[in-house]
């Protein structure tokens, strides 16, 4: 047998904790990247600086290119982990992995 056989299954508490990390971090961190960049934005609206009001247009649109990056990345990944094929003697193993991760209020 191989040594992930049931791995998954008995550590499942700490794949479950480590999804909703990972689910609440995907949320925050976009959260604070777009209030940070508006934030910026706002403090070279009110100097009323036009060269730092385009320099601040520029971080934010950077900001809310990374947080929507940040906020898709477990799906890109989960994606990308599903094209590979040649896993058959632990796919049930590894798709019992990626739901604990990936959908953690929803695992058994």
């Amino acid at each position: 047998m191989l040594i992930l056989d049931g791995f998954c299954t008995e550590t499942s508490d700490i794949w479950i904790f480590l999804g909703k990390i990972i689910f609440i971090l995907k949320i925050l961190i976009p959260v604070i990247l777009l209030v940070l960049g508006i934030v910026g934005l706002a403090k070279a609206v009110i100097a009323d600086d036009d060269k730092e009001i385009k320099t601040q247009v520029g971080k934010l649109v950077t900001k809310f290119i990374a947080a929507v990056c940040i906020f898709f990345l477990p799906s890109i990944v989960k994606a990308c982990f599903g094209l590979v094929d040649q896993f058959s003697e632990v796919e049930e193993e590894y798709v019992n992995c990626v739901n604990y991760i990936t959908d953690p209020y929803n695992s058994n």
